[in-house]
């Protein structure tokens, strides 16, 4: 009877200790957050310095932690989501098995869109770094991302147009959602500045333009110009592939290679360019502007706060000019942080949603969100190539 009488004691200071059916839960002792970053396949390019920020957000937070007397810590857990939707979802699967309820989401649309049903049931947050597909511009959802879809930057792309003089445009576009879309948002957007889409042609943008593609847009643009004039432009919708495809362009007559054009790009992307001579040339000679999101008024480097922490991204990723939307992706993880830590009933989704519509801050700026939870940009910058230096420079900011 002793016995009993001891475990009955013993059981309820228990369940004392745990709070009882009627009490809150303990506070975690520590958190972890995922990443899903290109470590392998062919997408790797930004990997060290996207690393780098995970890392470097996930030390600040432990020291900020410990500086204020707080017992948890924060943990960074990576999977390789190998440049492949495949790979996402492997990667997903692994977050998921490690218990994890915020990552950052995988560099492209394609994979968000493979992974997003997995996080949508198992109620994991994922903040993807690159997506702008306008499909996944979703409400209630999973995903949340960290750069403005691409309806928000087309209509820039055609009053970059305008000012330039162009307003008879020729576009070339891949045949995907990114593609289709841009050329009905620039067709419209053309029409109500007086202007026109005057020829438009499509590609495969799983292969890429082929060679005959390429010599069938050329010949239609030197058409067009041979009637409109120096008001003839170009507009390429299109990512890394068409740096080849500048490259054999660049191999037209000049009633072609001169012939205005622009794009709407990421910063990482028309980095590329610089780096063939022959897509150089050929941006060069058509003038060639690519309107892209940035985070600030001016580029983040020449900012005190921008430079300080690039410099410390570069130092730990061993890349001395990192991609400077790793800017961006500390920034998400640090805003994931916060929403892990605070103490409610909520899931990841509906904390990381209020989280991202409190505007949060970032390195340069606060960050806002739409009610998609997609970033919504107030600034992009028109870039082009300084023929001098061979570097792609800011020539104008825009803003939506």
């Amino acid at each position: 009877m002793r016995y009993l009488c001891y475990a009955a004691i013993f059981s309820t200071l228990l369940l004392a200790g745990c709070g009882g059916s009627g009490g809150s839960s303990p506070a975690p002792s520590s958190i972890t957050i995922g990443a899903m970053l290109e470590q392998t396949g062919t997408l790797t390019d930004f990997t060290p310095e996207y690393t780098a920020a995970c890392q470097l957000a996930v030390q600040d937070e432990n020291a900020r932690l410990a500086g204020s007397g707080s017992h948890l810590t924060v943990a960074l857990d990576i999977q390789d989501s190998q440049s492949t939707p495949a790979g996402a979802s492997t990667a997903m699967a692994a977050l998921v098995r490690d218990h994890v309820s915020y990552t950052l989401g995988p560099r492209t649309s394609g994979q968000c869109k493979q992974i997003l049903p997995a996080a949508q049931s198992n109620k994991v947050a994922v903040l993807a770094s690159r997506s702008v597909a306008d499909d996944l511009a979703l409400p209630n959802d999973a995903l949340f991302r960290l750069i403005a879809p691409d309806s928000e930057v087309i209509p820039l792309v055609a009053r970059t147009a305008v000012a330039r003089g162009l307003k008879q445009i020729c576009v070339f576009y891949r045949n995907d959602v990114f593609g289709k879309d841009a050329l009905k948002i620039m067709t419209q957007q053309m029409a109500a500045a007086g202007g026109a889409v005057v020829y438009s042609q499509i590609y495969d943008a799983a292969t890429g333009p082929t060679d005959a593609d390429l010599q069938t847009f050329a010949t239609n643009a030197m058409a067009q110009a041979a009637i409109h004039g120096t008001s003839t432009g170009i507009a390429y919708f299109s990512l890394t592939e068409m740096v080849n495809g500048f490259a054999k362009l660049n191999a037209q007559p000049d009633a072609f290679r001169t012939i205005g054009s622009m794009s709407s790009q990421s910063l990482a992307n028309i980095q590329a360019f610089i780096s063939n001579p022959a897509a150089l040339a050929y941006c060069e000679s058509s003038g060639f502007q690519a309107v892209a999101f940035a985070l600030a008024s001016q580029a983040a480097a020449t900012l005190p706060a921008g430079a300080a922490l690039l410099n410390r991204i570069a130092a730990k990723s061993g890349k001395a000019n990192p991609d400077e939307l790793s800017i961006n992706v500390y920034d998400g993880m640090r805003a994931m942080m916060v929403a892990a830590e605070k103490k409610s009933g909520s899931d990841a989704i509906a904390k990381l949603n209020a989280e991202l519509a409190s505007t949060p801050a970032g390195t340069l700026a606060p960050m806002k969100f739409d009610a998609n939870g997609d970033r919504i940009g107030s600034f992009y910058g028109v870039y082009q190539i300084d023929p001098v230096s061979t570097t792609w420079v800011r020539s104008g900011t825009l803003t939506p």
